[in-house]
């Protein structure tokens, strides 16, 4: 394990060598898709697989340190040039503190920890947006991640879960350390000590009309569970199946969504399909949370994109 403490500056920070790969919170939900077409019980399945929303919040708070961690040691660098060769590892881990946040607002809770737990989150959010001075992007995340809703309300103002979840997330976050071991369906954590993966992974061409066309399917798999559930003759059995199917379906959905809105175009053709796939949820009649979700993933996504493109720019005229 590298030695984390004694490094002052970027330039000693030597990049060690793991060949695994790196996914992140959406993808990983993302390939929980039924095998072949789909199906109710297939997609019924994908709730038993997700992973845990306390996980995943740790994760996003370890990757958040590994950005402060990341700028600080820029901030006490003398080369510039190097900082900007070095920027795509700082890009990277936002990433993947940014598809792991917004897998907490779209995975479903099991408790009121966990409620408690997506409120702290969300108003983590609100609070940046507000720093920033971008009140849409706050309005957005209070409906994301339902903080006016009365089950996030009452975790939020109950002391039991607030003591309960700051020591879950606590416990989680402080066990959280990279692993030797490659995973291609886990998410995992990852320092900057592993920037040439993380670089690696940013620089990767996701295919996003192969995303948007998994999107679709699987709305359209959503959508024709809920119309079977307006069948008042169902047994309490198969409405309960379609219903988890319904809501699994959803999920795959809002990940691929995400996904899409967070990365970066490469050309004139991944704009149009970041186009398609936006005011494809704008257009649906689904409840606000969900819209918000996506709404808020490119929000974040255009941000990322804007302050990373001055960054970059402000480095390239340091170096003059």
């Amino acid at each position: 394990m590298p030695d984390t403490k004694t490094k002052t500056t970027l330039a000693d920070v030597k990049p060690e060598v793991w060949n695994g790969a790196v996914v992140d919170e959406l993808h990983a939900i993302a390939q929980q898709r039924p095998w072949g077409d789909g199906n109710a019980e297939g997609y019924s399945l994908v709730l038993q697989g997700l992973p845990s929303l306390t996980d995943v919040a740790a994760r996003a708070r370890y990757h958040a340190g590994q950005v402060e961690r990341f700028l600080d040691l820029a901030s006490r660098t003398p080369d510039h040039a190097l900082v900007e060769r070095r920027l795509p590892w700082l890009v990277a881990l936002t990433m993947l503190n940014h598809a792991a946040t917004l897998a907490v607002a779209l995975l479903p809770t099991s408790d009121t920890v966990d409620d408690w737990i997506r409120g702290d989150t969300g108003e983590s959010v609100v609070e940046a947006a507000k720093q920033h001075q971008n009140p849409e992007t706050a309005e957005l995340a209070r409906a994301a991640f339902g903080l006016d809703t009365p089950t996030v309300n009452a975790a939020l103002t109950s002391p039991r879960a607030f003591i309960a979840g700051a020591d879950r997330l606590l416990a989680a976050t402080s066990a959280l350390e990279p692993s030797r071991d490659s995973d291609d369906y886990a998410a995992g954590v990852h320092w900057l000590e592993r920037g040439k993966t993380l670089t690696d992974y940013i620089t990767d061409h996701l295919d996003l009309e192969y995303r948007l066309d998994a999107v679709s399917h699987h709305l359209r798999w959503a959508d024709n569970f809920a119309a079977l559930l307006e069948n008042g003759e169902l047994s309490p059995t198969h409405r309960d199946r379609l219903g988890r199917a319904q809501a699994g379906a959803m999920i795959l959905a809002l990940a691929d969504l995400a996904r899409i809105a967070l990365w970066p175009s490469r050309g004139p053709e991944d704009h149009q399909v970041k186009s398609q796939a936006r005011e494809l949820m704008r257009t649906r009649q689904d409840p606000q949370c969900p819209k918000a979700i996506v709404e808020l993933a490119f929000s974040i996504g255009d941000q990322m994109r804007s302050t990373f493109g001055t960054l970059t720019a402000r480095l390239s005229e340091a170096e003059i």
